[in-house]
């Protein structure tokens, strides 16, 4: 099992309010750009394309992108994933790099959520 250090919790560190959580992370420098590509994949999905087109309202956990992983396994979100990849490379070599970056942000939430459901 993958072992990470723990981030605190409920400290100083976090403040949760009945609609958001709020929480400083320190994020080593030479690891910034990797953090960066991460929260831009988590606003996609929580505020823009897939809030907009998926959400429903939902609590993300409950988004199809869940609802469909757990119905057809893992296979579903590894699938998914491939294919935003593999339609983003296309996007790129046809010199459009901003839908090509859009596409792999997704293909990253798809994989974070296979890492949730694999989480138990």
């Amino acid at each position: 099992m993958v072992s990470f250090p723990k981030q605190p919790q409920q400290d100083e560190r976090t403040e949760r309010t009945e609609r958001t959580e709020r929480i400083i992370i320190d994020v080593p420098l030479d690891y910034s750009a990797l953090f960066n590509t991460l929260i831009d994949a988590f606003q996609q999905s929580a505020y823009h394309k897939g809030k907009e087109r998926h959400g429903n309202g939902l609590p993300f956990v409950d988004q199809p992108i869940f609802t469909i992983g757990k119905l057809f396994g893992p296979g579903f979100a590894g699938g998914q994933a491939t294919k935003k990849l593999q339609e983003a490379i296309g996007m790129a070599e046809r010199g459009d790099r901003e839908a090509a970056r859009k596409e792999a942000l997704g293909a990253i939430v798809y994989a974070a959520s296979l890492a949730h459901l694999w989480k138990g």
